[in-house]
């Protein structure tokens, strides 16, 4: 029997390589754990927050996010702006994490995250999802859900007085008080408050303050100036970053 003629050189196909990941999470073990289970990736490293990452150099093709980090010891929640600097660096983002606010959650896929899967769900899960965002697609938000209402209508979004004036009053602070610092009066204050309980309202049941500062993720003791600042330096990491280029298809 003869032997079977050689495979053209123009017929051999590589295979598609395998994305590079980083994972953000608090938990140090994270990444480790996930490679072992998801061995045929690309594992880069982790980083405890999104500014560690947008300073590391690291390139990959998808961050693994977790929504609920900390910070100095104490809970921190990723928003809307570190998910849009990261993805501006030309990376895919899947949302890794066991945060179920759907205003959260929702603000992070209008920013650009691709891809959402619980960590209470099993590696089956996570492959899935991660083929999804790893091919560029966008993974379907479930029919009827509370996070597909928000996303329809569109994320609120509060102004910065807004969010002065509700977290203020979320940690106490007295009216009089909150309008001094301010430099507004009383009454503009409670405008204030007014108009982003108007913008919550269609998604939260308690309209308390407190209510409404936890669903957007605010803690006690977390004050603006905070906030206001983890913006300024995300938005300064991403500028001093280049953005990256990811292939069409890169799951393996």
């Amino acid at each position: 029997m003869s032997p079977e003629p050689p495979v053209p050189l123009t017929a051999v196909r590589d295979e598609p390589p395998c994305p590079k990941i980083v994972v953000i999470d608090a938990n140090g073990s994270m990444e480790p754990c996930l490679s072992a289970l998801h061995p045929r990736n690309q594992w880069l490293g982790q980083c405890a927050d999104v500014a560690e990452f947008l300073a590391s150099g690291l390139e990959p093709d998808i961050v693994v996010l977790d929504l609920a980090l900390r910070r100095d010891g104490q809970p921190w929640v990723v928003r809307a702006h570190a998910v849009e600097a990261m993805v501006g660096a030309g990376c895919r983002v899947l949302l890794h994490t066991l945060e179920r606010r759907p205003l959260l959650v929702a603000a992070a896929i209008e920013a650009g995250a691709s891809g959402l899967v619980d960590k209470a769900d099993g590696p089956q899960a996570f492959d899935r999802a991660l083929a999804v965002v790893a091919n560029g697609g966008q993974q379907v938000i479930e029919p009827g859900s509370a996070l597909e209402d928000i996303l329809r209508g569109g994320v609120p979004v509060l102004t910065d007085r807004q969010w002065q004036v509700l977290i203020a009053r979320t940690n106490g602070q007295a009216w009089r008080e909150l309008a001094r610092r301010l430099f507004i009066t009383e009454a503009v204050a409670r405008e204030h408050l007014a108009a982003a309980t108007a913008k919550l309202s269609g998604h939260v049941l308690d309209r308390s303050p407190g209510s409404l500062a936890w669903a957007l993720g605010v803690h006690p003791g977390d004050t603006f100036a905070e906030m206001l600042a983890d913006r300024r330096q995300i938005g300064e990491l991403a500028r001093r970053r280049p953005a990256g280029l990811c292939a069409d298809v890169i799951s393996c």
